[in-house]
């Protein structure tokens, strides 16, 4: 849920939620309209701005931990949207119950690293591993398909001995994301597809079966959960060995 007054903020942060893979975003206005909806809708946590024109989120946060949105405000995880603070004001949010800071200007990344940061907080109060939890597999679904959907989408775009740069860009920009995801078998199957389409050397020698068994195999790695490492180290396995008898091959 996005708490902000800002039109133009509560729908950046609505997209960014909705890129990370959470399909229902809600927003409020204004701090009375946050404290309704928390209380009716209960959501995984909030996105509250600190400044409001009726308010402030800091007054909006100790409303909600005094139970004025019944025992959903008191749980929720807040992480609050700032520009830079002084520490004494990080200390007063602390003190009031936030629990993650995200300091202006920020990226998709350092969102998804706070929510990440919650979830673990969270596994860890419940007596549980983190690394199963379903928000932090539809995170890395909904990053990593928009990726392998363009990917899929300029190959077939591509004509014979046609132009393969974009091809190359994004999927430099899927590694970069698999980075940021901190996915070791990830980085390892975006960065072989990456060195698969450089060792060609273009669009005419790209191999439709090798490029289509990278982004099925990415997709795989991204909806396994961390605890079957097994199963993970297998499809990347797989994927090397096809790479290295196909480079075989051509050389």
């Amino acid at each position: 849920m996005v708490a902000d007054d800002s039109v133009f903020q509560r729908r950046l942060l609505t997209d960014m939620l909705r890129t990370l893979g959470r399909a229902q975003v809600t927003y409020a206005s204004t701090t009375e309209e946050c404290l309704s909806l928390a209380a009716v809708i209960a959501p995984d946590f909030l996105l509250v701005e600190w400044e409001f024109e009726n308010g402030t989120g800091l007054e909006l946060i100790k409303k909600m931990r005094a139970g004025e949105a019944g025992d959903v405000g008191r749980k929720v995880p807040v992480i609050m949207l700032a520009e830079r603070r002084m520490q004494r004001d990080v200390d007063a949010a602390r003190q009031a119950g936030v629990d993650e800071f995200v300091i202006r200007p920020f990226s998709i990344a350092t969102v998804q690293r706070r929510i990440k940061s919650i979830q673990r907080k969270q596994a860890c109060a419940e007596g549980r591993s983190d690394k199963d939890d379903a928000p932090d597999v539809q995170i890395r679904k909904g990053l990593v398909r928009m990726y392998v959907e363009r990917l899929m989408a300029l190959r077939s775009a591509i004509q014979p001995g046609g132009d393969a740069r974009d091809f190359k860009l994004t999927c430099a920009q899927l590694s970069v994301l698999a980075n940021d995801l901190e996915e070791p078998m990830l980085v390892s199957a975006t960065f072989s597809l990456s060195n698969y389409v450089k060792a060609v050397g273009g669009e005419a020698r790209m191999n439709a079966s090798v490029v289509e068994a990278h982004l099925h195999a990415i997709l795989q790695l991204a909806e396994l959960p961390n605890s079957q490492y097994e199963l993970r180290r297998t499809v990347t396995a797989e994927l090397n060995n096809l790479v290295a008898k196909k480079l075989g091959r051509a050389a």
